[in-house]
Parts: structure tokens; sequence; C-alpha cells
């Protein structure tokens, strides 16, 4: 039993390796956001103060949409009947495909919109508020990720 215990383990680890190394795995999606249905999304934040959207949409309908906030902002933006939203920067679907929006804050025209701009880090909530199918939405769940590298001073992100 113990022979084909590991046997069975050395052949999942070596055809997992394989198939990654021929380039046909994708990444895994981080941890947050929606996986299940047909449109799916999760945030992914990264160490130049920016963060990566994405959005796969297994159906024929668009404008699926994220909105997010910053730290311990409170959504105070337009209310299209799910409640205000956030900062909305064009984060949408697209039919029957996969989209990935990176948004960087920590640009020279975005640095000073943030709550604590010298901050190095970040927590950014997210959420899908908008779409032509609520039952394919997360409204009422906020989802978070973590941006780093933003502190002008020590980092340089914003190009100062």
């Amino acid at each position: 039993m113990r022979s084909t215990t590991k046997r069975l383990a050395a052949t999942v680890i070596a055809e997992g390796v394989g198939v990654g190394l021929g380039g046909g795995v994708a990444a895994a999606a981080p941890e947050g956001g929606k996986h299940d249905g047909p449109v799916r999304y999760w945030a992914d934040g990264k160490d130049d103060c920016s963060v990566d959207f994405t959005i796969e949409n297994d159906t024929a309908l668009e404008n699926f949409t994220i909105d997010f906030v910053v730290d311990d902002e409170v959504p105070t933006g337009t209310d299209y009947g799910t409640g205000p939203t956030g900062r909305l920067a064009g984060l949408k679907s697209v039919p029957n495909g996969t989209v990935t929006h990176n948004v960087r804050l920590g640009t020279v025209e975005q640095l000073p919109t943030l709550p604590n701009p010298l901050a190095d880090s970040h927590v950014v909530k997210y959420r899908m508020i908008l779409g032509p199918e609520q039952d394919y939405m997360d409204i009422g769940t906020w989802h978070q990720t973590t941006i780093r590298g933003c502190n002008p001073i020590t980092s340089g992100s914003a190009g100062l």
C-alpha cells in the first residue's frame, strides 16, 4: 500500500511538472475574488503600487464591472441600484473571454487620491458591482488584495 501511494504521488508530481514545462498550465488565480459560476473575477496586488483585476466571462453578456476602494475608503459614487460605487476605472468584462486590467495607483495623478499617500502598502477592496445579470455578480461581498511599493520617497514608484 505504501509503495502504491508513493508511486501515485510521484506520478502526479511528474505529470504536473511535465505539463508545467510544456506551457499548457494556466497560472493559478490569486486568493479572494469569485472563482465559480459563469463570471469569475479576482485581483492580484503587485509590488509596483498597482493591481491586476481579472474577469473571466463565459457568457455572451458584457459590461460586468468591478469597483474598488483603497484602505478604509467608503463607496460614495453613483448608486446604479446595487449600492454606492467605489472607484470605477473602466474595469469591464468582455463577452466570452478573459480580460485583465492593470490599475497603477502609484502614478503622479493617482498618488494624491490615496487615503495615505505616503504609505508603502495599501489594501484594495473590490467587488463586482455592475452587470447585465445580477445572478452572476457578487454584490454584497468585498474581496481584498494588498499592493506594495507605493511610497515615492522610499520606492520611487510614483516617479517623483
